[in-house]
């Protein structure tokens, strides 16, 4: 198997995927949503054992009717340098909510 350790974008990824996790926090609770962030490994569907996933922690908000969620970050290399402005003036992932939160489009 490749060693990938020393692959620019996989170490930028995993050097700020951290402060990414701790700004969704942040985000989130300045919107009044109080919620925790857990570590976790890989979660296994005990019907069909080859199907699995392994987020990059969990989220809960007890404030949600349903309070569990996966967290998957992504810090891509090629927008390292991009202002809020730049990702918000790009058709990205990322829609606005009417809270005005940001969430994944439902059409990525």
């Amino acid at each position: 198997m490749k060693d990938l350790s020393r692959v620019r974008a996989i170490r930028y990824g995993i050097a700020n995927e951290s402060d990414a996790i701790l700004q969704y926090k942040d985000t989130m609770i300045a919107a009044g949503h109080p919620v925790e962030i857990i570590n976790c490994g890989i979660f296994v569907n005990p019907t069909k054992p080859w199907l699995g996933a392994s987020p990059d922690e969990i989220a809960f908000d007890p404030g949600e009717p349903f309070p569990w969620g996966t967290v998957e970050v992504k810090c891509p290399y090629s927008l390292k340098d991009a202002t809020k402005e730049d990702l918000l003036s790009q058709d990205f992932f990322v829609e606005f909510d009417e809270n005005c939160l940001p969430t994944l489009k439902k059409d990525h």
